[in-house]
């Protein structure tokens, strides 16, 4: 079966070949040069509202107008919407999992501060007037690792459970869970 390039082919084949370079470009360098960020901001738009999902779903749009109308031979207007149940079908789930990645990102931040309060455990063995280890459990973010003191100038040993009193110059004062 000979393909037959008529203009609906040409445009569909226009619109992915335009559309998968922008994505390449926007995924390969985006980072390095910002090339593509999110069209609304810092992701305060509707999830679909970023370059990757857009590119996405014009080359997939592209692609599926030109297969529909180029192999099934159907009119430029049926191919179209066709193209764009193919653009909504490849675009959407790559807004919906951005976003998500985006928001897991997100959520691995916190401040020093945020550990106050919190129970951890010592990793390295905090000798009496020096500096230790201890991992802090943040609900949510995951865990962290400070280094501590024991907060009256004492010792504690690794393994221990501590409670973090204060930071202070991202030092960690802690005080043994249920000790004074």
């Amino acid at each position: 079966m000979s393909l037959q390039w008529t203009t609906d082919l040409v445009i569909f084949a226009a619109i992915a070949g335009v559309s998968v370079t922008f994505l390449l470009v926007s995924v390969l360098l985006g980072e390095i040069f910002e090339f593509g960020d999110d069209l609304f901001g810092e992701g305060d738009g509707p999830f679909f509202a970023n370059s990757s999902t857009i590119f996405a779903f014009f080359t997939a749009f592209g692609a599926t107008g030109w297969v529909a109308s180029g192999q099934f031979e159907m009119a430029g207007l049926t191919a179209s919407g066709v193209a764009v149940i193919g653009g909504l079908a490849v675009g959407l789930p790559i807004g919906f999992l951005l976003r998500v990645f985006k928001k897991n990102q997100g959520a691995t931040n916190y401040s020093i501060g945020d550990t106050v309060g919190q129970t951890g455990v010592v990793a390295l063995t905090i000798p009496a007037g020096g500096n230790g280890r201890v991992d802090v459990s943040l609900p949510g973010r995951g865990t962290t690792t400070l280094i501590a003191r024991e907060s009256n100038g004492g010792s504690i040993n690794a393994g221990s459970v501590v409670t973090v009193e204060r930071i202070v110059a991202s030092i960690a004062y802690v005080t043994e869970a249920g000790g004074n």
